[in-house]
Parts: C-alpha cells; sequence; structure tokens
C-alpha cells in the first residue's frame, strides 16, 4: 500500500483542506506521537494505516506498495487466541444498538488489547482505542483509531508482579536504586528504579556485572566497596555510572555486606545526583549571565566614555540589548519639550518607517506617563485585558497595526539623567509575557549608559552650535580682511579717477580699470564667503550645485587648479547633504593652507550601497598617524559622517599627496 492521506471529505479524524484549526492540531499531534493510525471508511470499505503503524510491526514500506490495504490486513496478523474476541468487539462497535441482541447506547469508543504478529515472527501487545462516526441510525460509516505498543508495559507488569511478591518490604522502602551484588559483583536482584536509571529492562539488568554500568574513572570506588563489603564492612562514596545508552551521570552510592539466599552479598542504595549537579551546573550559568551582563556594561561604558556620536552607541546599546534580554523589535525614544523622536529602530518593519512617524499629542502624553514612572513597565499581553493594554490598543491601535504588527508583549525602560527622563527603550516581541523581572533589571541598567549617551550628544551638539558660532565669527573676520580691504581701494580709485576727470580725463581710465579690477575680486571675494557661511543652494538646489561652486571659489581664491567631478543629486537627506558640503569645505581648506598642492580633486559619486565624498590633492602629503596640521579639521569631518552612521578614510604619505574619502551607506 503507497502512503497517502486518506480522500478528502468531512471525516474528522482524515487530513482534509476542510480541517479546522484544533482538528488540524490534533491530526500533527498524532503524526508526531509514537503510536499507529489506522482509519476505516465503512462506506467504500476502505482502510489507511499509518507509516507509523507499519513500522512498529516491522514491515518495510516497499514490500507494499502493490498491496491494498484492507482490514484483513490488520485481522489476518492478530494472534489466533484473540482473533475472535477481537472481531467481536469490534463488529459490536460497528452496529447500532438495534442491529444487537441486548439494546444499549451506542459505543462512544473502543478499547481492546490484543497481540499482534510482528514481520519477525514475535507477537507484541497492542492497546487498540478508536472511535466512530455514525450514521443516523446508529451504525458507524467511519472508524478511527491507534494501536499503542503495550508489550513492554505487559512484561514489566509480569516482573513487578514478581518483584512484589519476593520483595515488597525491601524495594518498596527507597525511591533509590537498590542493587544487591554479590562479592565478585554480579548483580543478583535490583528494585525497578535501578535498572530504568541506567535504561536497562529487569531481565537485561540482572545478572551482569556491575562494571557495565560504572564509568571506569570510578571502578576503584567500586573495588574499595567489595573489599569493605568482604570484611562486614560499609562504604559511601560519589561515582559515575552509564546508562545503557552510553550517557554518564552522577551518583551517590551507600553500600554495606547485607545477607541474601543464606550467603554473603553487598546491597548499595544508589541516589541519582543528575538533579543536584544541574542545579550547580544552573548557578554557574547564572554567575555566567550575570558575568556578560557587567561585560556588556562595560563595552557600553567605554562607548559612552570614548566618543560623543550619537548612532554608534545607539547601534552597541541595541546589540546587547537582543543579546541579553531579546527582542523582536526595539526603539530607542528621546522626550524633548514633549516631543517624542524616534533615534534608532531595529527589527522587522524597515527603519526609514519607525524613525520617520509622528506621535499624536494624546500618543505623546502616553508616554510622558509611562517616561514618569521612572521604572521599567511591563505589558505581557498587548491584547490582553489590563487597563493598560486598553489604553495602549486605544490610542495606539492603527499605528500598532500598520508599524508593529508583530507586537504582544511590551517592555518600556525611562531614561533618566539628573532627575530627569530624557527619553525610553521600547523594547517589543512577538511573544506574550516574554519579558520578566530579570529582564527589566538588564534593560534598565543598559538603560542608565543610554542615558547618559543621549544627554553628551545633547552637549556636544551644543558645543557644535558653538563652533558654528565661532565660525560665522571668523568668517566675518574675513569678510573684513579682505572685501573691505577691496572697497577701500575701490573708494581710493574713484576718487582718483574723479580728480583725474577735472584735470586730465585721458588720464582717468587707468584708476577706473583699477576700481573694475577691484570690484571683480570684492563680488567674488563676497560669493566665495557667503557661500561658507550660509550654503542655501543645498536646499534649493542641492549638493551637486552646491560643491560645483565650492570648487570654483576655492579655484578663485587659491589661484590652484581645482577639478569637480559630481554624480548626480543623491536621494539623502538634508542633513546628510550638509555634512558632506561641509567635509569638502574643511578637506579644501586643508589641502589650500597646508598641502602646498597645485591641483585638487572634488569627486561625488553613488552606487548602490552608498554615497562616496573624495577630496584628493597632489600636495606634500602627511603620516596619518603622526601628528600633522589641520587634524583638529580631520576629527571634525569624521565626527559629522559617523554622526550620520557613515565612514571617514584618510589616505597619504610624504610626498604621495593625500585623499580624504567620505562614505555614507544607503539605509533607513
Amino acid at each position: 500500500m503507497t502512503d497517502k492521506a486518506p480522500p478528502e471529505g468531512e471525516h474528522k479524524t482524515g487530513i482534509s483542506r476542510h480541517t479546522t484549526s484544533d482538528e488540524e492540531r490534533f491530526l500533527l499531534a498524532v503524526r508526531g506521537a509514537n503510536d499507529g493510525l489506522w482509519d476505516w471508511d465503512l462506506t467504500t470499505d476502505t482502510v489507511y494505516y499509518s507509516p507509523r503503524w507499519y513500522e512498529m510491526l516491522g514491515i518495510a514500506r516497499d514490500e507494499l506498495d502493490d498491496t491494498p490495504a484492507t482490514l484483513q490486513t490488520w485481522i489476518a496478523r492478530v494472534h489466533p487466541a484473540d482473533r475472535e474476541r477481537v472481531l467481536a468487539e469490534l463488529q459490536a462497535f460497528v452496529e447500532t444498538p438495534q442491529m444487537s441482541q441486548t439494546p444499549q447506547p451506542p459505543q462512544n469508543r473502543l478499547v481492546v488489547e490484543h497481540r499482534l504478529r510482528h514481520h519477525n515472527g514475535r507477537y507484541r501487545w497492542m492497546l487498540v482505542r478508536a472511535a466512530a462516526r455514525r450514521d443516523a441510525s446508529g451504525r458507524a460509516l467511519r472508524i478511527a483509531g491507534w494501536h499503542t505498543d503495550v508489550t513492554e508495559d505487559k512484561h514489566a507488569e509480569q516482573r513487578l508482579y514478581e518483584m512484589e511478591a519476593r520483595y515488597r518490604g525491601i524495594f518498596e522502602s527507597t525511591g533509590d536504586a537498590v542493587i544487591i551484588a554479590n562479592l565478585d559483583g554480579v548483580v543478583v536482584a535490583a528494585n525497578p528504579a535501578a535498572w530504568r536509571m541506567h535504561g536497562y529492562s529487569a531481565d537485561d539488568f540482572i545478572g551482569r556485572h556491575c562494571s557495565e554500568f560504572i564509568h571506569p574513572a570510578s571502578y576503584q570506588h567500586f573495588a574499595e566497596f567489595l573489599d569493605k563489603c568482604r570484611t562486614g564492612g560499609a562504604y559511601r562514596y560519589t561515582a559515575l555510572h552509564v546508562r545503557r545508552d552510553g550517557t554518564p551521570f552522577p551518583v551517590e552510592t551507600h553500600g554495606s555486606a547485607f545477607t541474601y539466599l543464606g550467603g554473603p552479598h553487598a546491597l548499595a542504595v544508589i541516589r541519582d545526583i543528575s538533579e543536584r549537579e544541574h542545579n550547580v551546573a544552573e548557578m554557574e550559568q547564572q554567575v555566567e549571565s550575570r558575568t556578560q551582563t557587567l561585560a556588556a556594561l562595560l563595552d557600553v561604558s567605554r562607548s559612552v566614555a570614548s566618543t560623543l556620536e550619537l548612532a554608534p552607541v545607539l547601534r552597541l546599546i541595541l546589540d546587547h540589548l537582543e543579546s541579553l534580554v531579546g527582542y523582536t523589535g526595539a526603539s530607542i525614544l528621546s522626550l524633548d519639550k514633549g516631543q517624542v523622536t524616534v533615534l534608532d529602530y531595529r527589527g522587522p518593519t524597515p527603519r526609514r518607517q519607525v524613525v520617520r512617524e509622528a506621535y499624536e499629542p494624546e500618543q505623546r502624553a502616553i508616554f510622558a506617563q509611562i517616561a514618569e514612572m521612572r521604572v521599567a513597565v511591563i505589558l505581557d499581553d498587548v491584547h490582553g485585558d489590563s487597563a493598560l493594554a486598553a489604553t495602549i490598543r486605544e490610542r495606539f491601535g492603527q499605528r500598532i497595526h500598520a508599524v508593529y504588527p508583530y507586537l504582544r508583549s511590551w517592555m518600556s525602560i525611562p531614561l533618566v539623567v539628573k532627575d530627569s527622563v530624557i527619553g525610553l527603550i521600547s523594547l517589543q516581541s512577538s511573544q506574550p509575557g516574554f519579558y520578566t523581572e530579570r529582564s527589566a533589571q538588564i534593560a534598565s541598567a543598559i538603560a542608565a549608559l543610554a542615558a547618559i549617551a543621549l544627554e553628551n550628544a545633547r552637549l556636544y551638539e551644543q558645543a557644535q552650535d558653538r563652533a558654528a558660532i565661532d565660525e560665522r565669527q571668523r568668517l566675518a573676520r574675513e569678510l573684513h580682511d579682505s572685501v573691505s580691504q577691496a572697497l577701500y581701494g575701490i573708494a581710493l580709485g574713484t576718487r582718483t579717477a574723479r580728480a583725474l576727470l577735472d584735470r586730465d580725463p585721458t588720464q582717468a581710465s587707468e584708476p577706473l580699470d583699477y576700481v573694475l579690477s577691484l570690484t571683480d575680486t570684492a563680488m567674488e571675494e563676497m560669493r566665495a564667503l557667503i557661500l561658507e557661511l550660509r550654503p542655501e543652494s543645498l536646499e534649493r538646489d542641492g549638493l551637486t550645485s552646491a560643491l560645483r561652486k565650492l570648487a570654483e571659489a576655492t579655484q578663485h581664491r587659491s589661484r590652484l587648479i581645482v577639478q569637480a567631478h559630481v554624480c548626480s543629486e543623491p536621494a539623502i537627506s538634508l542633513e546628510a547633504k550638509q555634512a558632506f558640503y561641509r567635509i569638502a569645505q574643511e578637506a579644501l581648506h586643508n589641502a589650500v593652507k597646508h598641502a602646498s598642492a597645485t591641483m585638487l580633486d572634488l569627486t561625488l559619486e553613488t552606487t548602490d550601497e552608498a554615497v562616496i565624498l573624495t577630496v584628493g590633492d597632489d600636495g606634500v602629503g602627511f603620516d596619518p598617524d603622526g601628528s600633522y596640521p589641520g587634524h583638529l579639521g580631520l576629527r571634525s569631518m569624521r565626527e559629522r559622517i559617523t554622526r550620520l552612521g557613515g565612514d571617514l578614510s584618510i589616505t597619504s604619505a610624504p610626498g604621495q599627496g593625500a585623499t580624504v574619502r567620505a562614505t555614507l551607506p544607503m539605509h533607513g
């Protein structure tokens, strides 16, 4: 018979595309069980036997490919002494109450034990359980059931009966293994706990030498135990035993001399201390877990102390939260003057979608209320009956479905600095009841460091604003030193030309040419300084246009050759464009001031993975690992790009020029 599913239909035990989820769960459980399934459709007189049914009887599947399955496939293997009884009980189960001689309600369940012939010719005891679907008259239309191999249970029952009759007083007094061995170390009697502990049946265990289930590392202890018993003494020791499948396990043995059947023997009471050892191992694991947590906190604290950039610290925090606490999705939010901003997110929803989401006033109020609690808040199930769950669904219902469809359990941890709540860490899991008090403790420790990182970033931003003011003041001084001087020259030349017009007009052309030259110079200087001061063209005309103008202004002011190779406008944020512009500005300034170059090259390109800005020169070069002029400017460039999740590299060597390359990945 080929292994195929029964025909489609309404049969409750069949495999049907109409099967309900409860039925499907039941069928999957049956398939995963150790029993053999059979299904008899009386309307078509066809029978289905599961692969496990054949396997229990040692029947190879390929032997039945051309053999039809019938009820006789089963009945023919029933032991002759059981066959008549099995057929009678099966027939009674099939028939309606009216058809039987003694009227009675239909049987709801069939339970019968019998012996079934194995492929090797031996008989196995089977427990048959079945249920039926009946027509209106009560006659069975379809019967489905299980064959459970209870052979070992039958044997065990017989052995237990004999053991109880002979040694009930001794062996039932303890739940530990009790073994009686002769002084040569051969087992002559043992309680069920003994052979089960070692993975044997009673017949297999009795008669074995103890060395067969004692680990070689404990042979010496066992030899000393037998010596003590020969002299009538007692012995207590911890040893290592071995189960039949080769698995070692620790035991504690209490042994003494013992008289059995009139002769000297050794009695051993053995306790499996695996659970005790497991508890010790579990404690060690907890210590290891705490060590990992402390190591993670140290890692985060070092990162917070070593950089003012927020993005890499946030990524590190999300990494450690994932490994130590676990989540399906996680967000880090800042709270500032009633506004909620998602600083970073990791999870199945696209990051761009989460970071850009705006919150309604009533949603921001929920965040503020939770944050002001100043403790970790755990919600076991967003779809549960708690007041908080109901509030979350009411205020965030549509957002949950659109942005966080996986959300079931949730934990919020406040970010507190100097008694002020500046943000939240939001951890989401697709499993209800995922977060525990232990989770909250670990997350709170990490949140304390995250709060410091946020505060450092805020202070750094303030410092950056101050640096911008200083830069504007520098440009104002340059405006005074360059443009003002040009205007003074223009005024002086104009007066000279005016005087010559009264005395000798033919001589006025020379000072007028001088005035025109100074005017052109002043206008170029003004354009360059204004572009440096506030590049509005970034927002209006884009990054590519601003870089071209910057290259032209640099060439005019420095009298160097500046080549600009820029791609089409990249699809990045205005903040990223500003960062690229400032990096190009600083790199060109450093090259003009320190490189003694004759040619500068500015390139902007995009790939599928990143936007890349490159500024190179043919100047004297420098050692990037050493001390060199302009290193503060290079540090500023690196901080600008890493803050956005990018990277800055510097390639140079004495006499070989220098190349600065800023790379920003195209994500989120």
